[in-house]
């Protein structure tokens, strides 16, 4: 083999790796959330999202209150916020995890002790099940 073939060759092996290497991140986001309008600004307890269901506009900008106070703003649709905090000992880390799904409305996961999730419907829960296994 030519110096130039051997070239040609590592290069397509290295072309082949990095395409192959890079798996898609994240879980994709059911269709039709561009055609969702804006809802106006609301601030949903985190125990109500079931209760609420599937919005029916685009939940970015309001807001999900916590039993304990803690606010947590939606963002656009597709994207994943997580927030930790620690209580000042740092004796108890609990994470959050918040997704704006789109058409299922939103869903939010608490990790402390154990796993916890919270959503405005059974899709946006399966999605953030799916979500928090990568």
């Amino acid at each position: 083999m030519t110096l130039s073939r051997a070239l040609k060759a590592g290069v397509l092996l290295l072309f082949s790796a990095s395409l192959f290497g890079c798996a898609p991140k994240g879980v994709d986001v059911p269709e039709r959330f561009q055609d969702l309008p804006r809802c106006s600004l609301v601030k949903i307890k985190i125990e109500d999202l079931a209760a609420s269901g599937a919005p029916g506009c685009d939940l970015e900008g309001s807001e999900v209150i916590a039993p304990d106070g803690l606010v947590l703003g939606i963002g656009p649709v597709g994207d994943v916020t997580e927030l930790s905090f620690s209580s000042s000992d740092n004796s108890a880390e609990r994470t959050f995890m918040i997704v704006n799904w789109g058409v299922p409305g939103v869903a939010v996961s608490a990790t402390h002790e154990e796993s916890q999730i919270w959503a405005s419907t059974p899709e946006a829960e399966k999605l953030q099940k799916r979500q928090l296994m990568l």
